[in-house]
């Protein structure tokens, strides 16, 4: 008996305990990994890296500011050359700086109290003796589960006017919005230039085989094809990155959200996708907007690589329609 009433009262302390904890977790991760606490640590990042950035514009040294940029971007052969652009935008010497008393953009998610991914940007206002006022504007994933985006991403140098509008631009680096840009960006121009030539093989090939597979995909696509009204006219990329261009015809490919599947030796067996896209323009004046969802790899099951799901809408009149899905 008497070991009995021990046992039920170190149960009753353990709850006790797990109660306490339910109750107090929030306060706890906040503590080490909450809001307040994540906010605390970026204040003072953001002032590191932007005062290493304008040192390095002072001293044209293009090394510190490549250190801050995320490994993705630090690997794209343009980065060096665009720090080069970015000190050669600038008119005169920097004399004074001033960083923004907040972020100028946060985003972040969230489990039982602990952040879980966190992006931010900071701007700064830079005057020069030629009587210029520019502001910088860097972008930083803080908090994310690929170390190959984590850091700073890119930045955007503006020259003022006297009402403080932006006259002109000089962007370095790419605003990634996952490790998966450029694959994503690919399938879009594929899609689209599917869709304009209405090459039904062309479309299939792009989804998934348990999608194509459904008896009533040929005549979803038709549909597709009778909605999508002339030939897509933007600049195509071999490396996908639909993102540089700030022509009106170009669209601009960005990833919405992404899992990723891990084995237990660590290897990535399965990427999965959601993907937005627009404008598409054609060389009939339309203007549509793309939105897809898809398997870029799935090594359990390969019939699911590809896209499952997509739909095409009209940005001029909301109309839409809809490809594709895993349902019946």
């Amino acid at each position: 008996m008497k070991i009995r009433k021990k046992i039920a009262l170190v149960t009753v302390a353990v709850l006790c305990c797990l109660t306490v904890i339910n109750f107090c977790g929030c306060f706890i991760s906040d503590f080490h990994d909450g809001i307040f606490a994540v906010r605390k640590r970026v204040e003072k990042l953001r002032y590191e890296m932007s005062e290493t950035i304008i040192d390095a514009f002072k001293n044209r040294d293009k090394q510190p500011i490549k250190e801050l940029f995320c490994t993705k971007t630090q690997q794209l052969s343009a980065t060096d050359s665009q720090i080069e652009e970015g000190f050669d935008f600038i008119d005169g010497e920097i004399v004074s700086h001033k960083i923004n008393g907040d972020t100028s953009y946060e985003g972040y998610g969230i489990d039982f109290g602990k952040v879980t991914d966190y992006s931010f940007d900071s701007d700064t206002r830079i005057v020069t003796d030629a009587g210029k006022t520019y502001e910088l504007y860097i972008s930083v994933f803080y908090i994310v589960d690929d170390a190959s985006i984590k850091g700073m991403t890119a930045y955007v140098i503006s020259e003022l006017d006297e009402d403080f509008l932006s006259k002109n631009k000089c962007r370095v680096g790419y605003h990634w919005s996952s490790p998966y840009d450029a694959e994503c960006g690919i399938i879009t121009a594929e899609l689209a230039k599917a869709l304009g030539n209405s090459d039904l093989e062309g479309v299939k090939s792009l989804m998934c085989n348990q999608v194509t597979a459904k008896t009533e995909i040929d005549s979803e696509i038709e549909k597709a094809f009778e909605f999508f009204d002339g030939l897509p006219v933007f600049t195509e990329r071999d490396d996908g990155l639909y993102g540089y261009s700030t022509a009106e015809e170009d669209f601009f490919c960005r990833v919405l959200g992404y899992e990723k599947t891990i084995s237990e030796n660590g290897k990535e067996t399965g990427v999965w996708v959601s993907v937005i896209s627009q404008p598409v323009c054609t060389d009939t004046g339309k203007k549509y907007s793309f939105d897809f969802s898809a398997y870029l790899t799935h090594e359990i099951n390969p019939e699911y690589k590809g896209i499952a799901y997509f739909e095409i809408s009209d940005l001029g009149t909301d109309a839409e329609v809809k490809v594709g899905g895993f349902g019946n």
